[in-house]
């Protein structure tokens, strides 16, 4: 006996010799077939309303698609998908913008995973040639939010520009260098570590991965560690002044006076016209109570930088302090011709003092320590006029 498929009675005459149970496996056979049949179409509809320019259409079938287990292992299928994505992210047209947050990583992802899953209708150069450029647009995109202060979004482009290069065998240090750089002002420190220390392995920006983990170090109050980096920099870049003069600033504050003049002498003899470390070498000097060396490098200080007002504070207030320990010295003594040769010379060193200072103010007229200095060198030295008017000064 024949069956004639297209007759109902037919079919309810089957379902009967069947039972319920045949019924039901007749219907969820054709189901399944009709679910099978329908995920290709869906690839291809997201293909035609791509050309069509219907990106929110394209995008909904190439989504549902991609997580399909018959469609979702087709190379073809994720080709579609990075094409449709890439389409979102460059579309100028408003309706599309709010598609994706992120269709551009979106479709870098979907250009690896149609690499990795190979596809008939393109070749893997083809493919490749595709997937590259957009390298570059994540790099942009991460200077964009990196410029906007969105520092975890400049960090997730950046990564991505990264990791496409390397896949084509091309290390990106600026978007390496860029990673650390987002980390650190987002102070997620470990981050920017990592990925400073690759740029220090790379040789990547010099010195400066080792100084920025050096300033790292010091906010975690990691002082050992800042040392060691730094070290190690000046290892590979003896010269660098940034280098040392970080190095040196931490030897002052921990008072490791000769590690910092050692790196001093070193950082002069490779400048040996930079104000800057001839006025640090001299407050060493000041600080070890070598005031002879200390006055020869503030006057080298003032003579490669005649508006240093610090380098003219220091060599004044050096004088000054020599002049009071002088006169503290005199009131200690019984001879009065020693007594009064002591403050004699006293009275010398304030008179030495009193231009250096005066020159500080004009340079830094709101300096209150220097104000307080000549106020005394006044009174000291009876030039009354000048005291009442630095003393209005202070007032005001």
């Amino acid at each position: 006996m024949q069956l004639t498929v297209s007759n109902m009675n037919s079919i309810f005459h089957f379902a009967q010799r069947g039972g319920i149970l045949g019924l039901l496996v007749a219907m969820m056979a054709g189901g399944f077939s009709l679910e099978a049949k329908a995920q290709p179409n869906k690839v291809q509809n997201a293909y035609m309303f791509r050309g069509d320019q219907e990106l929110a259409k394209a995008k909904e079938n190439i989504d549902a698609a991609t997580v399909h287990p018959k469609t979702s292992v087709k190379g073809k299928t994720w080709l579609y998908r990075a094409w449709i994505y890439r389409d979102i992210y460059l579309s100028k047209e408003d309706k599309f913008k709010g598609l994706h947050p992120d269709p551009l990583l979106e479709s870098t992802k979907a250009f690896k995973k149609a690499l990795e899953l190979g596809n008939k209708s393109q070749s893997e150069e083809a493919t490749k040639r595709e997937y590259r450029p957009l390298a570059d647009l994540c790099f942009q995109e991460g200077v964009n939010m990196y410029n906007e202060k969105n520092y975890p979004r400049a960090i997730k482009y950046f990564e991505r520009c990264y990791n496409v290069k390397m896949e084509f065998e091309q290390t990106d240090t600026l978007a390496l260098f860029n990673i650390a750089l987002s980390a650190d002002n987002m102070k997620d420190y470990d981050k920017a570590i990592v990925n400073y220390k690759k740029c220090a392995e790379l040789g990547y920006q010099g010195p400066r991965p080792y100084t920025n983990m050096a300033y790292i170090y010091q906010q975690q109050e990691n002082d050992d560690a800042a040392l060691e980096v730094l070290g190690e920099g000046r290892k590979k870049y003896p010269n660098d002044q940034d280098l040392l003069t970080t190095e040196i600033n931490m030897y002052l504050k921990y008072n490791r006076l000769d590690e910092a003049l050692n790196n001093l002498n070193l950082a002069i003899e490779n400048d040996n016209q930079n104000s800057i470390l001839y006025y640090a070498r001299g407050t060493i000097h000041n600080n070890k109570k070598d005031f002879e060396n200390a006055e020869k490098d503030y006057l080298k200080a003032i003579e490669f930088d005649n508006g240093y007002a610090d380098a003219y504070y220091n060599l004044g207030a050096l004088y000054f302090n020599l002049g009071v320990e002088r006169n503290d010295a005199a009131a200690e003594l019984d001879d009065q011709d020693d007594y009064d040769a002591a403050k004699a010379e006293g009275d010398k060193y304030f008179q030495q003092s009193l231009p250096y200072l005066e020159k500080a103010h004009e340079l830094d007229p709101s300096n209150t320590s220097t104000m307080q200095s000549l106020k005394t060198l006044y009174a000291r030295t009876g030039q009354t006029d000048k005291y009442k008017e630095i003393t209005e000064k202070l007032n005001n």
